[in-house]
């Protein structure tokens, strides 16, 4: 418990001299950016354990070897169209899932190249290595770990479970028929949410979601959006040279995300299992997501060239 206020207090610290050196005000995205991914601050780049019972939050991989199964059928599949085909995983979480999907490849006699693991978090990673050293060792040498986007292209299958959610979005708010965007202030040495009217693109692309709804968002009406999802998915799909692409995760068609009833968007946190929607508590300590909006993402793997 200690560990984790002074690690929390730590965060504070760096982050009040960072929205200070910004005229005393960030966007949630940079804010979201720094205590999710600010290098040994940040929840993704600092140790806390993460995952499972004792952690913040469960994936499917977590609860049972089934999911694993699953999608070792469709990474089959894939496969077996090429003759050296190879594997990335992005964010590999604790590494169950390479694990079920590599023990599943072996079992049925399906060989591949490597076993790419693109992981930001060195907490993450060193489970990864733990949790893969149960592998016979000539399938041990075949998993790579990546700190960045692979140079060479490969034939074969990039997965990504419950890594877009993960991703850094803006947030929006509809006051008085404007576009403004949710930021952070500190008040009384409390991190408080403030409001700016937002800028060009950001109103731009909000705009553009009323005109596809066809209806104006409501007073107050706040939501989420990723506009730099385009630019992570041409750095996903440049590593990928023929095959496919698997993203699984929690999101909603434009429709339904913003819908009229959702009208305070996705945005969950999650500290040791327990679900609120507080971004400013156990900062640096527990996991902030914000659902797909699958639109969006169809529309910029289209412009990539991608099929869907």
């Amino acid at each position: 418990e200690d560990h984790s206020q002074s690690h929390s207090d730590l965060v504070m610290e760096n982050l009040a001299k960072e929205i200070k050196a910004n005229q005393g005000w960030i966007s949630f995205e940079d804010f979201f950016d720094f205590v999710m991914y600010k290098p040994g601050l940040g929840y993704y780049s600092a140790g806390a354990n993460k995952l499972g019972s004792s952690g913040d939050f469960t994936t499917s991989p977590e609860i049972s070897r089934l999911f694993g199964k699953t999608v070792s059928n469709q990474v089959k599949a894939i496969l077996n169209n090429f003759e050296f085909p190879s594997i990335i995983e992005i964010g590999a979480g604790s590494g169950k899932l390479a694990y079920d999907i590599i023990k599943s490849l072996i079992n049925s006699k399906v060989d591949f190249d490597k076993y790419y693991i693109l992981e930001v978090s060195a907490d993450f990673k060193e489970r990864q290595v733990q949790e893969l050293s149960k592998l016979p060792d000539k399938v041990i040498d075949k998993v790579v770990w990546l700190d960045s986007i692979l140079e060479a292209p490969i034939d074969g299958i990039v997965i990504g479970n419950e890594v877009i959610d993960a991703l850094p979005f803006k947030r929006f708010k509809i006051i008085d028929n404007k576009v403004h965007e949710i930021g952070v202030r500190i008040k009384n040495g409390q991190l408080t949410e403030s409001t700016k009217v937002a800028g060009k693109t950001l109103v731009e692309e909000v705009r553009l979601i009323e005109k596809a709804l066809n209806r104006e968002f409501e007073q107050n009406y706040t939501s989420e959006i990723r506009l730099n999802i385009g630019q992570w998915l041409k750095g996903i799909s440049s590593m990928l040279k023929s095959g496919a692409i698997l993203f699984i995760d929690y999101g909603y068609s434009r429709q339904e995300y913003y819908a009229a009833d959702r009208k305070n968007g996705s945005m969950i946190c999650h500290y040791r299992n327990t679900a609120h929607e507080n971004p400013f508590l156990n900062l640096g300590v527990q996991d902030i997501s914000a659902s797909v909006e699958f639109t969006l993402l169809a529309e910029k793997a289209l412009e990539e060239q991608l099929e869907v």
